[in-house]
């Protein structure tokens, strides 16, 4: 069964907002016994369009002065390493 695993965070500069935030990388698990510490980049998640689908009242405040996203697709949710491995790459 495979296994998802978030590595860590990497900070950037938001282009439509100038701020500072945390993007979030996601990555699939290898299968293959030969390298079982792979992990391949599936995608990455930013806080300010994962607030804004959310509804209203369940928002987070922190980003309620950030009501849209005018730089979509994002290059910086593509800027991840395609494969890494989990024992020594760190997502930055």
């Amino acid at each position: 069964m495979p296994s998802f695993t978030t590595k860590s965070h990497k900070t950037v500069i938001c282009p439509t907002w100038n701020e500072e935030i945390s993007l979030s990388g996601t990555y699939l698990m290898s299968e293959d016994t030969h390298h079982p510490y792979e992990a391949k980049f599936l995608y990455a998640t930013c806080p300010i369009l994962e607030n804004l689908r959310l509804p209203a009242r369940k928002r987070d405040r922190k980003y309620e002065y950030f009501p849209f996203c005018n730089h979509q697709p994002c290059e910086l949710l593509e800027d991840f390493k395609q494969v890494i491995d989990v024992r020594h790459d760190h997502v930055q």
